[in-house]
Order: C-alpha cells, then structure tokens, then sequence
C-alpha cells in the first residue's frame, strides 16, 4: 500500500518537496506582559488593573523621605514596599513599609503618605505601591 503526497514547496535549490509538511509551532496565545523578580520573561494574563499612579517623593532633613500619593478610587488595600536594589516588581522585592487591606464596609480611607526615615544617606532607594481591587 503506497501513500501519495501532494508537493508543498521547493528546497533550497528550487526542488519540488514531496512528503506530509512540517509541523508548524503556533505561539502561545499570550504576549510576554513582563519580567519577575530574577529576569525571567512572564507569560499569561497581564495584570487586569493598570493605575496610572505617581509617587512624589521630598527629602526630609538628611536622612527621610516624604511619600505622598493619591489612592484609586477603587483601592481596597495597598501595599508600600522599598528596595535599594531596584524597582520593587512584586510584594517580596523589598520591605514592606505599608500593608493595608480594607475590611467590608470600609472603615476610613487608605494611607496617602508615609514618612520613611531614618535612611543612610548616599544610598538609592526604589518604590513601589501595589494597589488591591476586587471586584
């Protein structure tokens, strides 16, 4: 029994090709949204809320610095972390200096600034604030 192929393209040197084609690799349908806390390239969902957020960061005297921020509107908790090594990317890339989860109903507002000090002086420090909405 002899099975009979179709030609589906030529070689290099403009010879017909005979034989089943080859497989194709198909991506995964997700994009690379970004990078975890050892490099490595994160697949799957992006984060489902973005916040276009700004931290305003004033030194105090020599050794602090003044944090002031607006929350989300739709914030239900929020989580403050600073590294001297580089931007924050997950709530375990540095300390965490504020943690707050609201109860239901809201018993008050989420904090809008936070005093960090004492720092060492001529040193960097990165920040990031993680904002929880649930829906």
């Amino acid at each position: 029994m002899s099975q009979s192929y179709a030609p589906f393209g030529s070689a290099q040197f403009g010879e017909t090709v005979f034989g089943a084609p080859p497989l194709v690799f198909t991506a995964p349908p997700y994009e690379p949204f970004g990078r975890a806390i050892f490099g490595e390239t994160v697949f799957g969902q992006p984060p489902a809320t973005v916040f276009n957020l700004a931290i305003t960061i004033n030194p105090v005297a020599y050794n602090g610095l003044q944090l002031n921020w607006v929350p989300p509107s739709t914030a239900n908790g929020q989580v403050l972390v600073r590294s001297s090594f580089g931007t924050p990317t997950t709530v375990y890339d540095g300390t965490v200096l504020i943690s707050e989860i609201q109860s239901d109903p809201p018993t008050g507002p989420l904090s809008a600034s936070y005093l960090d000090q004492p720092l060492i002086s001529g040193h960097f420090f990165y920040y990031a604030l993680f904002v929880l909405v649930s829906e």
